[in-house]
C-alpha cells in the first residue's frame, strides 16, 4: 500500500469493501485470441445466421448461411431449401441448429486448408439426436478412405469414429460414445502429421487417442453435418450444433483445454469438465490475463527414469514397469522418476500434473499401481529398491486401466513445495501390487516414443490486476 496526498491506493484481487469500490471487469478470452482458427460457426449469434445465401434475410427457422466469426470469411452455406438445417433447438438456454440427419449439410466454398491437411483440430457443442449412422462433419468433403478427415458421432450402435486418412487401425480410432438421445457433449477432435497423434476429447476428458499422425489430400470445401455427397445412404448426422471451431494447425494442451473451457462455460456444459485440479476451468471460464487465471504453462521432461527387479537389476529401456508381472516371475518390479524443474522460476503456480502413458500389460490385469514421492537424494546408480518414500499419493491406475493413453496425475501440492525448497526434488515411484501376480504396469519411460514420454505440465497464474483508490 502507498499513502501519497490523501489518496490510498491499493493493488487487489478482490474487492467490494464499500461504496466507493469498484470492480474491475475481466476480459473473458475467445477463440478471437488464436491466430489459428480458420471456421467459427456460432449458432447463438443470430448476426451470423441468414435465410439466403446473400445474407440479405435474417434466419428465423432455415439457414442457408452461416457466417464464420474468425475473419477468413470461410463461411458454410445450403443453397437447396430441402438440406438446409433449421433454428429449432437449443442447449444450455442458447440457440443450436438442428441437422435432421436424412439430408441436412452445409459447406464452405473452398477448403482453408488448401490441397493436404497436416494439422488440423475441431471442437465442437453439439446435441445427438439420434444413435442412428451418419456423419458429423468432414474436413476434406470426401467419402474416399484414403482422404477422410471425419467423424461419426455417434455411428449406429453408440460407437464415435474418428478417421484420418483411413478407415482401418491406426488411420481410424474408436470408442463407445457413452451418450443418450438428447446429450448434449462437448467433443474435439485433434490429427496431428507433426505432433504424430490422433486424439479424441469429450467433456475435457480423454476418449481415445493413438500415436499416428497423417496427412491427407483434400477433395473439397468443409462439410458439417455430414460429407459433400448427401445422396450415399447414411451420410447425414442427427444432430443439433451450438458451436463448431476449425484450427488449422498444431494444438497444445492449454490451447485444447482454453476451449474447452470457454465453449463448457457458454453452453452451460461447466460441469461435464473435470473437476477441481483435473481441469484447469473447471471452476470459472478462460480470462485474458487476469489475476488467478493461468495464462502460462511449463512442459518439463524426465531427467532420469528407470525401473528395478527386487533383486537389484535396473532397466532404462523404452518401459517403466511397476509390479509382479506374468505369472512365473518371483522378481517384483518398482520405478523411479524425475524431473529437472530448475526453469521452474517463481511465479505463482496454478496447477500441476504429472502424465504418464500407460501400456496395457501382457495379461497384467490385476491391482492397481499407485504413485510415491521419494523422500531422498537419488541417482540411476545409486539407487535401492527400497529407496525412501513418503505415504502414496493416491493410486495412479487400476484393472481397467486406461489403456494406450496418457494418464494425468495432480500433484499440485508437491510441486509448490519443490518450488519453495527445490532441494527436495526427489522425484517420484510408482509402484504396484507386490504379493500377487498378473500385476505390472507398464508406462513408457523417457527412452520410448517422443509422443509418449512422460511430462509435468506446469500452470502458472498471472500477477494480480487492478487497482482500487479511496478518496477522502
Amino acid at each position: 500500500m502507498k499513502k501519497l496526498s490523501g489518496i490510498i491506493v491499493f493493488m487487489f484481487t478482490v474487492v467490494g469493501l464499500c461504496g466507493l469500490c469498484f470492480e474491475a471487469s475481466a476480459e473473458l478470452w475467445t477463440p478471437s485470441d488464436m491466430d489459428t482458427v480458420v471456421g467459427w460457426y456460432d449458432a447463438a449469434d443470430s448476426s451470423n445466421l441468414w435465410a439466403n445465401t446473400a445474407g440479405t434475410t435474417p434466419a428465423t427457422t432455415t439457414v442457408a448461411l452461416w457466417k464464420d466469426k474468425s475473419g477468413n470469411s470461410n463461411n458454410i452455406t445450403q443453397t437447396t431449401g430441402a438440406s438446409q438445417p433449421t433454428i429449432a433447438d437449443t442447449i444450455g438456454g442458447l440457440n443450436a441448429i438442428e441437422f435432421d440427419g436424412t439430408d441436412d449439410k452445409m459447406l464452405t466454398a473452398s477448403n482453408p486448408f488448401g490441397a493436404t491437411i497436416n494439422n488440423a483440430f475441431v471442437i465442437a457443442v453439439h446435441k445427438v439426436n439420434a444413435i442412428d449412422k451418419g456423419i458429423f462433419f468432414s474436413l476434406t468433403s470426401s467419402d474416399d478412405a484414403a482422404k477422410r478427415w471425419q467423424s461419426h458421432a455417434p455411428w449406429a450402435g453408440g460407437t464415435l469414429y474418428f478417421d484420418v486418412g483411413g478407415v482401418a487401425s491406426p488411420e481410424r480410432i474408436s470408442a463407445s460414445y457413452n451418450i443418450s438421445v438428447d446429450d448434449n457433449v462437448l467433443v474435439t477432435y485433434y490429427g496431428s502429421a507433426t505432433d504424430n497423434v490422433k486424439q479424441v476429447y469429450k467433456n475435457g476428458s480423454l476418449l481415445v487417442g493413438n500415436t499416428s499422425g497423417e496427412s491427407v489430400t483434400t477433395a473439397g470445401g468443409i462439410c458439417v453435418g455430414s460429407y459433400a455427397n448427401a445422396g450415399v445412404p447414411d451420410a447425414c448426422q442427427a444432430t443439433s450444433i451450438g458451436e463448431f471451431i476449425v484450427i488449422n494447425g498444431t494444438v497444445t494442451t492449454d490451447d485444447r483445454q482454453r476451449l474447452e473451457g470457454y465453449l463448457a462455460w457458454k453452453w452451460g456444459l461447466e460441469g461435464q469438465l473435470p473437476s477441481g485440479a483435473g481441469h484447469p476451468y473447471s471452476g470459472a471460464p478462460p480470462e485474458v490475463g487476469d489475476a488467478g487465471t493461468p495464462v502460462a504453462s511449463g512442459t518439463f521432461t524426465v531427467s532420469t527414469d528407470l525401473f528395478m527387479d527386487s533383486d537389484g537389476t535396473k532397466d532404462n529401456n523404452t518401459t517403466l514397469l511397476a509390479g509382479r508381472p506374468g505369472t512365473a516371475s518371483t522378481k517384483v518390479r518398482r520405478a523411479f522418476l524425475q524431473f529437472d524443474l530448475s526453469e521452474l522460476g517463481s511465479d505463482s503456480i496454478s496447477n500441476a500434473v504429472l502424465r504418464l502413458y500407460h501400456i496395457e500389460g501382457y495379461g497384467d490385469t490385476y491391482a492397481n499401481a499407485s504413485l510415491y514421492a521419494v523422500t531422498s537424494s537419488w541417482t540411476y546408480e545409486n539407487v535401492i529398491f527400497e529407496q525412501p518414500v513418503g505415504t502414496s499419493l493416491g493410486i495412479l491406475v487400476n484393472s481397467a486401466g486406461p489403456f494406450n493413453q496418457y494418464i494425468e496425475f495432480d500433484v499440485t501440492d508437491l510441486v509448490k513445495g519443490w518450488q519453495t525448497d527445490p532441494t527436495s526434488n526427489y522425484g517420484f515411484s510408482i509402484r504396484g501390487n507386490e504379493i500377487n501376480t498378473l500385476t505390472g504396469k507398464y508406462f513408457v519411460s523417457s527412452e520410448g516414443s517422443v509422443a509418449q514420454r512422460p511430462e509435468m505440465l506446469v500452470r502458472y497464474v498471472a500477477t494480480p490486476k487492478g487497482t482500487m483508490i479511496l478518496i477522502w
